[in-house]
């Protein structure tokens, strides 16, 4: 939206010839722009031009004049702006220059304008939807809230009665639980599957013949050291290298390795 400067509430269409601009205004005008396509919206909009039929040539001279002054007032130029008017003039040597004739099935050639003004276009479009996104109601925008006072709908701390009996009673109970509590302690296992397999292997390859299965048990190893010789015999069996014989019902039951395998 425009702002108009109104004078004795009749809105200034033209400036006056005699009207005096000082030199730190222009410093003012010139600081307020962010960017070389700031100051090209800014020409466009000040003659009425049409962001898509730009008159290059005029607008290159305003520019040119805008980054003269800069320079006359000792302000740093980005790049960008240097930058901006090669491209300017670089369009406005295409635009003057002329062009040789296009055949009948010929496509005529782009307008050099068209990039610029389609990144004049991108650019009041992000502006607008900037400004209208400031514009939008934020919550807690200008409220500011004391440390002292509670949030609405905050509900009160309320702050438990001491009393030293019962506390002194959830300690006895914390204690009382806590000898409930038993560790449970892992060791080690006291037998190796791997080394009863390989001590079995060996002793029937260095006894030939039948072994009894009880030889393999020892009485001292108790249960574990029982369960451990059957778990190897039949880990054994599994990977065939075992036969098994049992002569008659309830005999006693023997091994051996199978064909001589080690």
């Amino acid at each position: 939206m425009e702002q108009q400067v109104l004078v004795f509430g009749e809105p200034v269409v033209q400036l006056p010839k005699d009207l005096f601009i000082p030199p730190d205004a222009l410093r003012v005008l010139l600081e307020t722009f962010s960017g070389p396509l700031d100051v090209l919206v800014y020409l466009i909009r000040k003659q009425n031009f049409d962001v898509l039929d730009i008159p290059v040539a005029l607008i290159t001279e305003q520019y040119l004049a805008y980054l003269e002054v800069m320079e006359q007032l000792d302000m740093a130029l980005a790049a960008e702006y240097l930058l901006m008017a090669a491209t300017l003039a670089e369009i406005k040597a295409r635009m003057l220059l002329p062009r040789p004739p296009l055949p009948e099935d010929a496509e005529e050639a782009p307008d050099p304008r068209a990039a610029l003004a389609e990144q004049l276009l991108l650019y009041v479009q992000t502006g607008q939807a900037a400004e209208a996104l400031a514009a939008l109601p934020r919550v807690g925008a200008g409220t500011a809230l004391s440390a002292h006072v509670p949030p609405s709908g905050a509900q009160p701390l309320v702050k438990p009665s001491a009393d030293a009996g019962k506390l002194a009673e959830m300690l006895r109970r914390l204690w009382l639980r806590h000898d409930l509590r038993r560790a449970h302690e892992v060791e080690s296992e006291e037998f190796s599957l791997t080394e009863r397999m390989d001590a079995m292997q060996a002793r029937l390859r260095h006894h030939d013949g039948w072994q009894s299965l009880s030889s393999f048990c020892q009485a001292g190893e108790g249960r574990g050291g029982l369960v451990i010789s059957l778990m190897a015999m039949l880990e054994l069996d599994r990977s065939q290298l075992l036969e098994w014989q049992q002569k008659a019902l309830f005999a006693p039951v023997d091994v051996r390795l199978r064909g001589g395998r080690l």
